[in-house]
């Protein structure tokens, strides 16, 4: 769930009531996780190179026709890719 202010996210969460897992955000005031009842900043990470990176995504069924070939580079140029 986001706010958008401006077509601009302003804040954001994501929410696994299954893993008990909660991830935030809030521009300007950093992102956090809370896990087993303890919360955490956290942050990107330091990867610099694209073959370096890994890229998660949940599926490719709806909206991805137009660009499905770039895709399918985009995970060819990856360290690892994972689906869920």
């Amino acid at each position: 769930i986001a706010l958008l202010v401006d077509a601009v996210p302003a804040v954001g969460v994501v929410s696994a009531p299954a893993l008990g897992r909660r991830w935030w955000a809030g521009d300007g005031l950093g992102a956090f996780t809370s896990f087993g009842g303890q919360t955490r900043q956290i942050s990107v990470s330091g990867v610099s190179e694209l073959s370096a990176a890994s890229l998660s995504f949940s599926d490719l069924t709806t909206g991805w026709e137009a660009d499905r070939s770039k895709f399918i580079a985009l995970t060819d140029a990856v360290w690892r890719v994972r689906g869920y």
